[in-house]
């Protein structure tokens, strides 16, 4: 699953071009119960849309649906949209603090030490792509 993760983060981050603002994704199951509030009302999945192109389409500072992350199932279907992710700080996670990071990434990392959440995973410009697991990053690769 990481490297299909990984595959999808980089063509979402390709397919989205010079607009792209960074994306960031929790990988669980549908019912599993995160810390998270839609940013946006009424928003429709694309059902049969490849996920990497739905995220790029989104992940374009014009496109109001840009910030906060993005929920997963474990086969990559994407059910939720723009969702503010505020998981609880985590004193076990290991911050890699050899490099810059913002909120984005510390919540991914932090979620990901959430009972149930599979994976979380982001791509940005600076950091390129990085996934957790259990509160640690376990691939990290500057694109």
């Amino acid at each position: 699953m990481v490297s299909e993760l990984v595959e999808m983060l980089g063509r979402a981050r390709t397919l989205a071009g010079e607009e792209f603002t960074g994306v960031g994704v929790i990988v669980c199951n549908p019912d599993t119960e995160l810390p998270t509030v839609p940013l946006r009302l009424e928003i429709v999945i694309p059902k049969e849309e490849d996920a990497a192109l739905s995220l790029a389409r989104v992940s374009k500072v014009t496109n109001d649906l840009h910030d906060g992350f993005h929920v997963l199932t474990p086969d990559l279907r994407l059910v939720a949209m723009s969702q503010y992710f505020s998981p609880p700080v985590s004193k076990t996670a290991l911050i890699n603090r050899s490099r810059k990071f913002g909120g984005r990434y510390l919540a991914a990392l932090f979620g990901s030490t959430i009972s149930k959440v599979l994976l979380c995973g982001i791509a940005t410009e600076s950091l390129g792509i990085v996934i957790f697991k259990d509160g640690q990053e376990i691939f990290s690769e500057r694109t």
